[in-house]
């Protein structure tokens, strides 16, 4: 990532190359130009050369700069790296001089199918796009590992407005330590167990007599909310409903795409079948494959007919069934124990919210008393968040569909969403302990209710029926009271799905059921609290000494660790840009009397080549850019660029060319600790379908890496490149306004 706005990295990472033709050329130069110039009197290494001094000069933009490395061919035609690596590993004889560096080379060519989270960490981390970044932090830091420096920098930020002698003492000892990482480390242990002391005294003194006992417990609340959603999206994703529910999505997909009344009808069917109780569906399912209806259609098309003989054979199947049963014991085991958890957490709160004077206890017991009396706080209550309602009212295709057609519909449309946006910022500012004024909530409730009637009057000039399905939505957000208090589904609600590129979308229900209560104590706690800012950084210091315990758990902060995190050189050593330029040293040397080093030479400058580049890429996107190190068959060509917005958000785009798949794009975005969304551009139907037909084996995969896949977007590559928003820029407005610097780190 980017952390200053020293030049000091670039001054490394600049070649001694000083082309001043081509650097004139550059100036004016886009990525057409670029191309015809080369083909003259440049090379790749002259180019990469002079876009580092033009970044480090500030001669020409990142944008532009990022236009001439992913636009202009002579870059694409550099090949896999790890395909290269290959090669050059077969070109060096056993009982040459070079042969030292064999194992090195050969610890890159790992295949994907040997691939785990703690070898590609290392791989990606060994790439040589991190190496200079390495080589200054190793300088920097000392005997301080790079990740207590990074916390000890969190927490000087934290407490710079905290104005007590704890704080003082605190600040003044982590300064110590950055500005002499290199003490011994009997004293730099001293010192950390100092600064964890006096981490806990000032979190102390920052709690609220009034409030302790309240925070407490909702904190304790709010930490069983992940356990819980990820054992819910396990238990959705493990069933054979769920199965049976993306098969259904697919044959609903394909009957889209086919423009007959026939089609159409099956269409309408199947989504009222989907509409009622489980235990019913599958025999109407079944009952509608087998109708001389479908069957009309599915003969006339192939993967209609496989589509219908997958829903078959799970509706027929049998296969697994005690691996299911003992599963679903075990789920429902972790249920009760959840369950059983946030009812004595319940308990205590009602008792508190009883004894504390300042609390008033009507809303809160209300709350409190309805949760105590659900048999299961993972089934849905037909009851929905207002907010969750309007995203659905906007998003349906009916919606869509008249604001097409009608520009003033569009308008408020696009009003209601920026008003959605406004109260997922005020739900943000309660869950941080920031205290909302009530007028601030009140003037959003009525502007909602406002554009909510305008868009009902705009809806009667359309052919819509008076009594429809959006009428009645409209007319039960109209009536809400409170912007959080949940309000219940209209009894025939049918809206589709927010997007018809949305293939997997994940709402959990035991948040639902208790999202409200947390606000409703939060904004207790804050309207209450002496000091709301405080409980703020008090829950943020408490993360620190969470991360500071962790680092003592996992033996980063031993003597010896201390110690030998100065002497170690093998991170650098054993860089890839570093091998790469050992070789070429040694290759130089020797190439005088040996031709045949000749291609051993170009290899090893090629791919160098190839880390400038994923370098530059990285200083220009303000994200870590680097190949795909590892063997896979069916690679083409890789890329991964990796961002983080701030301590909860991170983001990740995956671009890969594919021999049997064509380009596939992935935007990843990971928030909330542990929950994914994930949107795939794809350039053929062939992966469409693939991904399609394993959406369940993916989502199982991504929970048992303990991830909740919360929504999944199947995207056109090809139509999503012709819209003016390209799926890089997606991800880079994803944390535009995140301020992110100078130095790319692994």
């Amino acid at each position: 990532m980017i952390v200053g706005n020293s030049n000091a990295l670039l001054n490394i990472l600049l070649p001694n190359q000083d082309n001043k033709v081509l650097k004139d050329v550059l100036k004016e130069a886009d990525s057409k130009a670029l191309n015809s110039m080369l083909k003259n009197n440049a090379s790749i290494k002259d180019v990469l050369a002079n876009l580092f001094d033009d970044i480090k000069n500030s001669d020409k933009s990142n944008e532009t700069i990022q236009d001439i490395l992913k636009n202009s061919s002579i870059f694409k035609d550099l090949g896999n790296f790890s395909s290269t690596v290959k090669t050059l590993f077969s070109q060096i004889p056993d009982d040459s001089n070079l042969a030292k560096y064999k194992p090195l080379l050969q610890s890159f060519l790992m295949q994907l199918d040997n691939l785990d989270e703690n070898n590609l960490k290392e791989l990606l981390s060994k790439s040589g796009v991190f190496l200079e970044s390495k080589m200054l932090n190793k300088a920097a830091n000392g005997n301080v590992p790079a990740k207590l420096m990074d916390v000890l920098n969190q927490i000087q930020n934290i407490i710079k407005d905290v104005d007590t002698p704890q704080a003082k003492q605190l600040n003044d000892i982590i300064s110590k330590i950055i500005s002499n990482p290199n003490q011994n480390p009997s004293n730099l242990q001293n010192d950390i167990k100092s600064v964890l002391n006096l981490l806990q005294d000032i979190s102390k003194s920052l709690g609220d007599k009034n409030t302790q006992n309240i925070t407490n417990l909702t904190n304790q609340l709010k930490s069983l909310t992940n356990d819980a959603q990820l054992l819910e999206s396990q238990i959705q994703n493990n069933s054979q409903t769920q199965k049976l529910t993306n098969l259904v999505d697919s044959l609903k997909s394909q009957l889209l795409n086919i423009k007959t009344p026939e089609a159409a009808n099956i269409l309408t069917k199947l989504e009222n079948i989907m509409q009622q109780p489980k235990q019913v569906q599958q025999a109407q399912i079944q009952n509608l494959l087998t109708s001389n209806e479908f069957q009309n259609i599915s003969n006339k098309v192939p993967d209609i007919t496989n589509t219908a003989k997958n829903i078959s054979n799970l509706l027929l199947s049998n296969t697994n069934v005690n691996s299911n049963i003992n599963t679903q014991i075990e789920q429902n085991s972790q249920k009760e124990q959840i369950q059983n958890q946030v009812k004595n957490i319940l308990v205590d709160l009602k008792s508190e919210v009883l004894s504390n004077r300042q609390v008033q206890p009507q809303q809160l017991l209300s709350k409190i008393d309805n949760i105590l009396n659900m048999n299961d706080l993972f089934a849905s209550d037909n009851k929905i968040e207002p907010k969750n309602l309007l995203q659905q009212l906007l998003n349906s295709s009916q919606i869509k569909e008249v604001s097409t057609q009608n520009p003033n519909i569009s308008t408020i449309v696009d009003q209601l969403k920026n008003l959605t946006d406004d109260i997922s910022t005020i739900e943000n500012k309660i869950n941080l302990n920031q205290l909302v004024p009530t007028n601030e909530k009140t003037n959003l409730l009525d502007q909602l209710k406002q554009n909510l009637l305008n868009l009902k009057n705009e809806l009667l000039n359309t052919n819509l029926p008076p009594n429809s399905n959006l009428n009645q939505v409209i007319d039960k957000l109209i009536n809400i009271q409170n912007l959080f208090d949940k309000v219940e589904l209209p009894n025939d609600l049918k809206l589709l799905q927010p997007q018809s590129n949305n293939i997997s979308s994940f709402q959990s229900n035991f948040v639902s059921n208790i999202n409200d209560l947390l606000l409703n104590l939060k904004e207790t706690i804050n309207t209450i609290s002496s000091n709301p800012n405080a409980t703020n950084i008090q829950n943020q210091l408490l993360q620190t000494v969470d991360k500071i315990e962790n680092f003592i758990k996992d033996g980063l902060l031993t003597q010896t660790n201390l110690l030998n995190n100065q002497k170690d050189n093998s991170a650098i050593q054993n860089d890839m840009k570093s091998v790469l330029m050992q070789m070429q040293d040694d290759i130089t040397s020797k190439m005088a009397n040996d031709t045949s080093l000749n291609d051993v030479s170009k290899n090893v400058d090629k791919l160098l080549l190839q880390v400038d580049y994923y370098q530059l890429l990285s200083l220009t996107s303000n994200s870590n850019y680097v190949y795909l190190p590892f063997l896979w068959d069916m690679l083409e060509d890789g890329s991964i660029s990796m961002k983080k917005a701030n301590e909860k958000k991170f983001y990740c785009e995956i671009n890969l060319t594919l021999k049997d798949f064509g380009q596939v794009q992935l935007l990843l975005a990971l928030y909330d600790k542990n929950k994914l969304d994930l949107t795939i551009f794809a350039s053929r139907d062939s992966f469409k379908k693939l991904v399609r037909e394993n959406l369940t084996t993916l989502k199982q995969s991504l929970n048992a890496a303990r991830l909740i896949p919360m929504d999944i977007k199947l995207i056109n590559l090809e139509k999503r490149q012709k819209q003016q928003e390209k799926p890089k820029e997606v991800y880079q407005n994803s944390s535009s306004s995140y301020n992110i610097g100078l130095d790319i780190r692994a």
